[in-house]
């Protein structure tokens, strides 16, 4: 990357993190995710594959829960 002060926002899917290949991130850059928790098996392997391309990039992962469902003090 020639600009090395460059910042980026991406979106993606766990499907599509092999774009970043081509993005190149810089070493610990952050990557945030915004879900809900792995509630059963697949969603717990989704989550550890992401991970690993997250160490291969050397990402540093920032994690906050979404649900969708506020409580009643939320609403």
């Amino acid at each position: 990357m020639d600009n090395l002060n460059s910042y980026f926002i991406v979106m993606t899917f766990n499907f599509q993190l092999d774009e970043l290949i081509d993005i190149e991130p810089l070493n610990n850059s952050n990557y945030i995710r915004s879900s809900t928790e792995p509630f059963d098996e697949e969603m717990e392997l989704d989550e550890r594959r992401v991970k690993r391309w997250l160490n291969k990039f050397g990402l540093t992962w920032h994690y906050t829960h979404v649900s969708g469902h506020g409580s009643g003090d939320q609403i």
